[in-house]
Order: C-alpha cells, then sequence, then structure tokens
C-alpha cells in the first residue's frame, strides 16, 4: 500500500538586526505526495524604534516606484544576461516588466525584492533575488526615507 509522503516545515532566521531595522525571512517548504515541493520565502522588516512592520511605501514614494521598476529591470537584465532589446517573455517570464514586490527586505548594503518561483517567471527559472545598494537608491533618490542602516554607509 502507498503510505502518505507529506511534509512541511517553516524556518524564520533574522537576515539583519542593526540600525534599529529587524529583518525576518520566513522559508517555508511544503510537499505532498510524489511530487517535487514548493519553497517559499516571505519577509518582514520592523523599525524597532516606531514600533512598525516597514511597507515599501514607508522607504519609497509613490511618484518614484516607476524609477524603481527601471532598477528593478536592470538587475533581471543583469541576473539573467537578457540584453535590452530583447523581450523578457523570450527567456521565460511570465510579462515583459517586472513592478516591485512587497516581499522586500533590508540588508546592510541595500534593498532587496524576492520574488518566488510562479510569482514572475516558471519553476525552471527558479526564485529571482533582486538586491539593490542603498548607493543606486541614494543616486537616483529613490528613498523616502533612509533607514539609519542606509544612512550609515
Amino acid at each position: 500500500p502507498m503510505g502518505f509522503d507529506w511534509t512541511k516545515s517553516i524556518r524564520m532566521d533574522v537576515i539583519n538586526n542593526e540600525g534599529g531595522i529587524v529583518c525576518l525571512q520566513f522559508h517555508t517548504y511544503a510537499r505532498s505526495g510524489d511530487k517535487s515541493g514548493s519553497n517559499v520565502k516571505k519577509f518582514l522588516v520592523f523599525d524597532v524604534k516606531a514600533n512598525k512592520v516597514l511597507q515599501l511605501n514607508d522607504l519609497i514614494a509613490e511618484e518614484k516606484k516607476a524609477e524603481l521598476d527601471v532598477l528593478i529591470d536592470e538587475q533581471i537584465r543583469k541576473i539573467y544576461q537578457i540584453k535590452d532589446t530583447e523581450m523578457l517573455k523570450q527567456h521565460g517570464f511570465f510579462e515583459d516588466s517586472v513592478k516591485t514586490t512587497q516581499n522586500f527586505y533590508i540588508h546592510t548594503g541595500g534593498l532587496g525584492f524576492y520574488y518566488n518561483v510562479y510569482e514572475i517567471a516558471p519553476l525552471s527559472n527558479g526564485p529571482t533575488n533582486l538586491f539593490i545598494t542603498w548607493a543606486d537608491l541614494k543616486r537616483k533618490n529613490i528613498l523616502l526615507n533612509i533607514p539609519t542602516i542606509a544612512s550609515q554607509k
């Protein structure tokens, strides 16, 4: 007789804890049956001094989101070696442009955006982890509020 082969695990890691900013990463793995399991990473960013969970709108002004989208596009093209003349769909992405996600993290060097499998591309592309340095964000004047951690750099 065939048994149940189900698994689920959830792990939480502190990936940043400095300058009054704590960033947590939640990694969930689930598997049910014979198929390979699914991995999902979600992030929560806390401003300890303000006692609140930070949203992207707390860091980036609404009118600057389009400029941030350009930086995200540049990062995707760099990571996947996609020429400016090529469409993202030609490389397996679901759309030709990728917008910011609320699944972001703050780290010493900058701001990261994490797209799980199937959010912007199929399993064959894997998850997409984009990282934009504080220097690039400052150069483009995209940050609304500069976290303490960034102002130290």
